[in-house]
């Protein structure tokens, strides 16, 4: 009787190491960034940074703030794949990104916008398209703005803040966190 006992729980103990090792390994995998070694990119522009954000949110309303894009200080072209915000607090949810043209100017709008900011007459967020590559010239700047369209949701006692950034350049997917802020704060009168 011993002798199948102490197979039962040496199976027991086998098991259990499968099923941890498993575990590991889809946690691994589903675990996104922290599981994957990203390269540390240096292609963007990393200098400064700065704010921007508005201080007439209202609860309910949904915003696009705008991401702004460093250069690319490389000789090579790059092509920026993803950009999300780092930290998002409570009172705020991103609900997608997505991409615009640069105005005819070659500028990104910077700043907070309600939909009231597009154009007369375009629908809601017109020139706003999902999110997509936006390619980065040597020594340039993207031809695209990237937005985030921002749902407030309560009071944020801090804004957004850092832009990470998964680029391609040649074959490699590099990753590179930005020094920006939004701040969005409600109106006087809401808080």
């Amino acid at each position: 009787m011993v002798g199948v006992r102490g197979r039962a729980v040496g199976m027991g103990v086998r098991r259990a190491v499968v099923v941890v090792a498993a575990l590991v390994l889809l946690s691994g995998v589903a675990g996104g960034d922290r599981a994957r070694d990203w390269a540390q990119g240096r292609g963007l522009d990393a200098r400064g940074g700065g704010e921007i954000g508005s201080e007439h949110v209202r609860v309910g309303g949904e915003y696009w703030v705008s991401m702004p894009l460093a250069g690319n200080v490389t000789a090579e072209p790059l092509t920026v794949v993803r950009a999300q915000w780092v930290h998002v607090p409570q009172g705020l949810r991103v609900l997608r990104y997505g991409v615009s043209a640069v105005d005819g100017d070659g500028v990104c709008i910077l700043g907070v916008m309600d939909d009231a900011s597009f154009p007369q007459g375009a629908a809601p967020g017109a020139g706003v398209h999902g999110e997509r590559p936006v390619r980065v010239p040597a020594h340039g700047r993207a031809d695209a703005c990237l937005l985030a369209r921002v749902k407030v949701t309560g009071a944020a006692q801090d804004g957004l803040e850092g832009i990470r950034v998964w680029y391609r350049q040649g074959s490699v997917v590099y990753r590179q966190d930005l020094a920006w802020e939004a701040g969005l704060r409600l109106k006087p009168e809401e808080e």
